[in-house]
């Protein structure tokens, strides 16, 4: 093999690397982009997470309330019925 055929294959092996390295460097970049589009919709879940908790809170709160209201009513009623009788 000449000097010549040697450099010319160097040169290919070496633009085949070239374009390893560049679809290597997109894949990087995708992949950042990746990880960085999850975090901030892992965030987006996080808060949509708590919202509900406190919203379930509110629920349970005002679940009791409606329940002693109605155990209260039901009482005097109950009271109401019973006194009649």
């Amino acid at each position: 093999m000449t000097t010549e055929e040697r450099i010319e294959r160097m040169e290919k092996n070496l633009h085949s690397l070239v374009v390893v390295q560049d679809q290597m460097m997109d894949l990087l970049g995708m992949t950042v982009e990746g990880e960085r589009r999850l975090a901030t919709r892992m965030e987006e879940i996080e808060e949509l997470r708590r919202q509900t908790d406190r919203t379930l809170a509110k629920i349970v709160v005002t679940l009791a309330e409606t329940d002693e209201k109605l155990n209260a009513l039901i009482g005097v009623v109950d009271g109401f019925i019973r006194g009649k009788g």
